[in-house]
């Protein structure tokens, strides 16, 4: 053979392997100008709104951030494909929004209350009619809700509907869930206590996250269940990603008081072997139904 012949065949084997390369540079590229831009536009909104009320909780604030990241997600799908925005965003199947978000909020509480019964029965959670001493918001049980409903869309609509399908798109499914669980968990680089175990924590969840709205198609239920999970912490007077919250008509809330590399200490649950444990759990669900669809499918055709 020439080699002439062997220069030709060389290329023929590694140019699809380049560009695979090249395609998911390119993607990766976008994707991380695309977080820049959120970020950036996240953190302002914040900064104003804690400048102003000391606080960045509110639901003004939530508003705020839950538009800006539906308007970044659209538009920037828009620009991409404006022939598929919707649908690569995940805001499909109009009917099952609130099917989606009851399933998912109930699957996340239970989450919650996974992580809390790992406390629990490890001997660190203690019953307390007293009122937390300090607390980042407080409201009634629909106020604290609605909140929940806003920064966890927000987070949604950036997350699983722009940069996890958008990675999708030119790095695979693997790929993609770990990349976008990998910057979901950075994006709380900021937040109190956050440390290596709430790392860890947080990226799993992004995992869970990524793989419901792979499962579904939309953002229905990963976002009711990031939604669950946060209000079922809350109500049971845990701190949620480092922050705390007073729900009024709540009496009791659970006290820690064990080793913080159980109960995730002043990060909550989701910084300890608490969180990690129930995330792996609700992950391995989750892997578990898509095998399942995907096999149905697979005999329907």
């Amino acid at each position: 053979m020439s080699d002439e012949h062997k220069t030709q065949d060389e290329l023929e084997v590694v140019t699809p392997r380049t560009r695979s390369w090249i395609r998911g540079g390119f993607g990766c590229g976008i994707a991380a100008i695309i977080s820049v831009i959120w970020i950036i536009g996240i953190s302002l909104i914040a900064d104003y709104y804690m400048s102003m009320y000391q606080h960045s909780f509110g639901w003004q604030s939530g508003v705020d951030q839950f538009g800006f990241s539906l308007i970044v997600c659209l538009v920037a799908w828009f620009l991409i494909d404006r022939q598929k925005t919707f649908r690569e965003a995940g805001l499909v199947n109009p009917l099952s929004i609130v099917p989606g978000w009851i399933l998912g909020t109930a699957f996340g509480m239970a989450g919650a209350c996974v992580a809390i019964m790992v406390i629990s029965l490890s001997g660190s959670a203690t019953l307390d009619t007293r009122p937390p001493v300090f607390y980042d918001y407080g409201g009634s049980g629909l106020e604290v809700l609605f909140i929940f409903f806003l920064f966890s869309g927000s987070e949604e609509f950036f997350s699983r509907g722009l940069l996890y399908p958008l990675l999708r798109r030119y790095v695979g499914l693997v790929w993609s869930v770990l990349l976008s669980s990998l910057v979901f968990s950075l994006l709380h680089l900021g937040n109190n206590a956050f440390g290596i175990l709430p790392a860890i924590d947080i990226f799993f969840a992004g995992v869970l996250l990524a793989l419901l709205r792979e499962y579904t198609g939309s953002l229905w239920l990963a976002w009711g269940a990031h939604l669950g999970w946060n209000f079922g912490l809350a109500a049971a007077g845990l701190p949620v990603s480092g922050y705390t919250f007073q729900i009024e008509f709540i009496k009791y809330r659970i006290s820690t008081q064990g080793p913080n590399i159980i109960t995730g200490g002043e990060f909550g649950p989701e910084g300890g072997l608490s969180g990690i444990f129930a995330n792996i759990i609700m992950v391995a669900v989750v892997i578990i139904l898509i095998i399942l669809k995907k096999r149905n499918c697979t005999i329907t055709a």
